[in-house]
């Protein structure tokens, strides 16, 4: 028999004792390490919104536009930065756009789970930082525009 994963006890702040969870059913839903893990994925979500948006960079593979996000405003210099790192290499869907020993490793985002066939993210339409008319689709301006839905 293994050892059994940490259970948080009613309060939510400790865990109960090795003697009270050994040999019951035990998940690892209240593991230490997973916790954290959840926490930093909540507070990057709410990074990822509209209003966080800092500036864009396109795939070299589908040509779609990524954003970037930044919650906190970043100087001229630090908005340089991402630009300056991808000039130096290619970006493609999922990889990260700063490398982690960069300074701003921690305060620039973007939504690693994208892939080529995603549709362009929403924040991309409703921020100010790119061309609004692409298609969500194939990330082109090349496409069929209904003037009716566009003007709603």
């Amino acid at each position: 028999m293994w050892l059994p994963d940490p259970v948080l006890d009613q309060s939510g702040e400790h865990y109960k004792p090795f003697e009270t969870v050994n040999g019951t059913e035990t998940s690892e839903d209240d593991c230490p390490s997973l916790l954290e893990e959840a926490a930093k994925a909540q507070q990057k979500k709410h990074v990822l919104t509209a209003q966080n948006a800092q500036a864009v960079f396109e795939c070299v593979e589908c040509k779609k536009p990524k954003v970037v996000y930044s919650k906190s405003k970043l100087t001229e210099r630090q908005q340089a930065q991402p630009i300056t790192t991808m000039t130096e290499y290619e970006y493609s869907c999922g990889a990260p756009v700063i490398p982690p020993n960069n300074p701003l490793y921690s305060k620039v985002f973007m939504r690693l789970g994208i892939t080529c066939e995603s549709l362009v993210e929403t924040p991309y339409y409703s921020s100010d930082i790119g061309q609004k008319d692409l298609c969500c689709f194939c990330g082109t301006d090349k496409g069929t525009v209904n003037t009716e839905l566009k003007k709603q």
